[in-house]
């Protein structure tokens, strides 16, 4: 059974996705391919997540969600939310070992 923590983690990389989506496709999508570009972001995100809950290995999950991190602050740093998200799941994988 996954324990809060561990729910807070799985939500909080969803929601870096979904920020991540947002602040790299803000300039480059027009508004009718915007949608489908989130759309195919978070589902990437969903199969991260389903990986990670197969192989019990949260640190896959931490992984994709510290690479997305590092690659939005290479891109632009603008959206340091993105950071602090995963600074923030960092901090409460730590706590569920």
């Amino acid at each position: 059974m996954l324990s809060l923590g561990k729910l807070l983690l799985f939500a909080t990389a969803v929601f870096a996705v979904y920020l991540l989506s947002w602040c790299l496709l803000s300039a480059r999508c027009c508004c009718d391919c915007r949608p489908l570009a989130v759309l195919v972001m978070l589902s990437l995100g969903n199969l991260v997540l389903a990986f990670a809950v197969c192989f019990r290995s949260l640190d896959v999950l931490m992984l994709s969600t510290a690479a997305a991190a590092v690659h939005l602050l290479s891109l632009s740093g603008r959206c340091t939310l993105l950071v602090l998200t995963s600074a923030a799941a960092a901090t409460v994988h730590l706590l569920c070992w």
